[in-house]
């Protein structure tokens, strides 16, 4: 067995699965160090993994890896028929009071430099029971939604179970 810098979940002839580290970027950026991709391809020993989806560089979880054009098709339909989903635990500061489940309803745009934000002023945004929106119509940006729910509190922070239902770059940090 190969060593890595990734743990292997699960790989067959159809699928890599891996437990993505944090702190190291997927693909190769700006910064030319070393991304998973790199390794996830030496571990193969081949140039053909084919993303399914994509993890921030400061996220870790699981990682779907299609290993044939087909695979990588078949997950591809199924998470945009929301046959599969993803789920994340967060770390948000703060005290969040939230009975059962929350949503957060808020459009995301690009904003300067190519960094997303809420379509909308942070003055509008508004809680209405456990649902966050905007409360004045918006002229720009593409639906966001992000179902979360608390699990735990600390003395400064909240512990939320999060499923974003849209899969916007960088939706659940802005969120």
């Amino acid at each position: 067995m190969k060593a890595t810098p990734f743990d292997v979940i699960h790989h067959s002839t159809e699928l890599l699965v891996i437990d993505k580290p944090s702190g190291k970027s997927m693909f190769a950026d700006r910064t030319s160090s070393a991304c998973l991709w790199d390794d996830v391809r030496a571990y193969l020993g081949r140039d053909a993994p084919l993303p399914v989806h994509r993890l921030d560089k400061g996220t870790s979880g699981v990682l779907l890896i299609a290993l044939r054009k087909s695979t990588q098709a078949q997950l591809n339909r199924a998470f945009n028929a929301r046959q599969m989903g993803k789920h994340y635990v967060a770390r948000v500061a703060g005290r969040l009071e939230l009975q059962g489940t929350g949503v957060i309803d808020l459009p995301l745009m690009r904003g300067r430099k190519s960094r997303y934000r809420v379509a909308g002023d942070r003055a509008a945004i508004v809680r209405a029971g456990s649902r966050f929106q905007l409360t004045a119509a918006r002229t720009a940006g593409l639906d966001s939604v992000t179902r979360m729910r608390v699990v735990a509190y600390g003395t400064a922070h909240t512990i939320l179970a999060l499923q974003p239902l849209t899969g916007r770059t960088h939706q659940l940090r802005v969120h």
